[in-house]
Parts: structure tokens; C-alpha cells; sequence
């Protein structure tokens, strides 16, 4: 991404404040890729 003042950081680029709960209800694997899903909450 990019605008006229050049290149932007990701918004994700300073890391997520998130504590793990063990749930297992936002960690999903498709494959060999693994996901784990957010939410502004």
C-alpha cells in the first residue's frame, strides 16, 4: 500500500494486543497454511 508520502506499514505491523484463551474457536488450519481470526472486540 502506498500514497503520496510513500510506502505505508501494515496496520498488523506493530503486532495484535490479544490474549490466547485455548478455546480453539479463532485457530483454523485449510492446509498448510494456519489462520487465526480477529475482531475489533
Amino acid at each position: 500500500m502506498s500514497d503520496a508520502d510513500g510506502p505505508r506499514e501494515p496496520w498488523w505491523s506493530e503486532g495484535l494486543p490479544f490474549e490466547c484463551t485455548q478455546c480453539g474457536k479463532c485457530c483454523t488450519a485449510h492446509g498448510g497454511y494456519q489462520f487465526v481470526y480477529v475482531n475489533q472486540r
